[in-house]
């Protein structure tokens, strides 16, 4: 099922110093024509010649609009690094709006994400367990007769999300609920898994501390809260080899233009609740900490 020529939800586009990658999604976003677009750049890194350079490359981008569009734009002057940048421009973002699309200039949508994230959006509008919209999956249910089905994660490669769930939000994990997490995952290996990297994250560690997106996991967790997610991958991530925050342990999602609803129209299931089965496989693989021995060899691939 394709969206009609425009679409009528809001649009974050979050954008930086990648204009190839911009230009890219940016011809998506041509294509959809959506009727609220908001765009939000940090600044360039202070002494950066090649950040001034491509940040201005990629304002001059987005500011190319040639269809009636209701747009906004907050362009940063200083760099702020991605946890203070990224959070902030989504606090912008539902400071506008109800409820809304988030993508990043890495993240090559489909058609039918945005079919799926207004569906979507719908919905579960008022379900409060319910507080993002996954446009990436690692893993999904062996068999299904729906579209759509729940998890605990949620993956920011394209997502949409409710004002009423961002409200939730902690930047730096203050006062965060650790005993919440018995509650999400039974398993015992996992609670202490993201015991340690909601802890990492909330001391500022070394790799956690310009991360802005295990603190809205942190948000789902302390809720109850579910992602609803589709069958497929909707999105194609086109920066792993440029990005800051690199997850080269991720599989490559699927991209091949199939539809992935049936009979036009999405099928969501009738009880909001997670996959258990889907949901280990994608700790197993995504965020399970490897053995000393795996991670001394993934380091020395890297350099070699």
């Amino acid at each position: 099922m394709l969206p009609e020529k425009r679409v009528g939800v809001p649009v974050l586009f979050l954008v930086f110093n990648r204009p190839e990658l911009t230009r890219r999604v940016w011809r998506v976003l041509r294509m959809i024509r959506p009727e609220r677009l908001y765009v939000a750049a940090d600044g360039p890194r202070a002494g950066n010649a090649a950040d001034f350079r491509n940040c201005a490359g990629t304002r001059r981008i987005v500011q190319q609009l040639d269809w009636p569009c209701d747009v906004k734009y907050r362009f940063l002057e200083k760099n702020y690094g991605c946890r203070r940048a990224v959070s902030s421009a989504i606090d912008w973002f539902f400071s506008e709006v109800e409820e809304g699309i988030i993508l990043e200039d890495d993240c090559l949508p489909c058609r039918e994400f945005f079919s799926f994230c207004a569906e979507a959006l719908k919905n579960y509008r008022h379900d409060a367990r319910v507080m993002h919209v996954n446009g990436t999956v690692h893993f999904s249910p062996e068999t299904s007769d729906f579209d759509a089905w729940f998890s605990r994660y949620a993956f920011v490669w394209g997502w949409a999300s409710w004002r009423r769930a961002w409200k939730m939000y902690d930047p730096v994990l203050l006062n965060y609920p650790f005993d919440r997490l018995s509650g999400c995952f039974p398993d015992a290996a996992v609670k202490e898994r993201w015991d340690e990297l909601l802890r990492n994250t909330q001391a500022g560690k070394p790799g956690f501390d310009d991360t802005w997106a295990f603190q809205w996991s942190a948000a789902l967790f302390a809720n109850g809260g579910l992602a609803v997610s589709p069958r497929r991958s909707l999105i194609r991530n086109i920066g792993l080899d440029s990005g800051t925050h690199e997850m080269p342990d991720c599989p490559e999602v699927s991209f091949d233009g199939i539809s992935v609803f049936s009979g036009g129209r999405i099928r969501f299931p009738p009880v909001a609740e997670a996959d258990a089965a889907a949901d280990a496989l994608t700790f197993d693989r995504i965020y399970r900490k490897k053995a000393l021995p795996v991670r001394i060899a993934d380091k020395l691939r890297k350099v070699l």
